[in-house]
């Protein structure tokens, strides 16, 4: 990024509200925010390579990340849509991302996709 891009960015922030500049500081965080490379995914469903979408957490065997299984059942879809969205998706390999977000702290952001999700059903 140049420095001229980088002074419009900041000034376009500077237009927000305290509450949106927290919001999007919020959001940033927790899409920048990844997995110790150390971690121990404990999860026959779940992987994490650094040459698989940049390093996002994914459904073992696809592109398909965990964070798009939880944003698409916190929006709504049923399993059955997604699977349908996502032939390669299994009912099993859904439940084990969610199985993950589930033992994840209630602070991180799949942890949040999660219990919106349960909020909805």
């Amino acid at each position: 990024m140049t420095s001229l891009m980088l002074k419009k960015v900041i000034e376009e922030v500077n237009q927000l509200d305290f509450d949106d500049q927290l919001d999007l500081i919020l959001y940033l965080k927790n899409k920048t925010e990844k997995f110790n490379k150390n971690t121990i995914i404990n999860n026959d469903f779940i992987s994490q390579n650094d040459d698989i979408l940049g390093g996002e957490l994914c459904i073992k065997g696809t592109r398909i990340s965990v964070e798009s299984v939880l944003e698409n059942l916190a929006s709504g879809q049923t399993k059955e849509q997604l699977i349908a969205s996502y032939p390669s998706l299994s009912l099993d390999a859904i439940e084990g991302a969610i199985e993950f977000a589930q033992s994840l702290d209630n602070d991180h952001y799949l942890r949040k996709l999660f219990d919106s999700f349960i909020q909805k059903y």
